[in-house]
């Protein structure tokens, strides 16, 4: 399994959290095909990730993905699955493209496991279809920067979407580009 660091306060659920961070990561390795080298999991309370993500950054549940770390709040109801599938999903991310991807692509991929192993698609109750409104340069640029941020992840999903309906196992594939060191565009 996965490294851990659990914050102390989450003592009473250190079983249940190991029990679900195990069995997601087996459901990543089917879903990307692979095993990667397993990231290093902090789970603490929602407070404790605002201080350590930092910027202000702060919801009730939330995760963060860097560099081989996930990040992860826990509630009193305990961890949000579909959090740690998208914050682990970016780690598979990272490892399968050696770490040469677009923001974008990354989240749109994430997502996407998060629909297929959890069924949640947080942006399901956008319904003005405004999702569109920006280019693949623009989301190359500054995805984060992007002004309308549900737009920005919907669009990255259904960019991310299309490829797997259509091109099979085309997200797999250019992961794999990615790691050969190609760009986007040539993978």
């Amino acid at each position: 399994g996965a490294d851990a660091r659990i914050n102390p306060d989450l003592n009473n659920q250190i079983d249940e959290m190991r029990a679900e961070v195990v069995h997601w990561l087996a459901e990543l390795d089917k879903f990307f095909g692979y095993q990667v080298k397993r990231p290093l999991i902090i789970l603490t309370i929602p407070d404790r990730l605002s201080v350590l993500v930092g910027d202000g950054y702060s919801l009730e549940t939330a995760g963060a993905y860097g560099n081989g770390v996930v990040l992860l709040a826990i509630t009193d109801d305990g961890i949000d699955q579909s959090t740690l599938v998208h914050e682990l999903a970016h780690h598979y991310i990272h490892e399968l493209s050696r770490g040469n991807y677009p923001v974008w692509y990354s989240e749109g991929l994430a997502q996407l496991a998060e629909w297929q192993l959890v069924g949640v698609r947080w942006f399901d109750a956008v319904e003005d279809y405004t999702y569109y409104k920006y280019s693949i340069e623009q989301l190359n640029r500054d995805f984060y920067g992007l002004e309308d941020q549900v737009s920005a992840y919907r669009n990255a999903f259904e960019l991310v979407y299309f490829l797997q309906v259509f091109g099979g196992q085309a997200n797999l594939d250019i992961l794999a580009a990615l790691a050969k060191g190609k760009d986007l565009e040539q993978a």
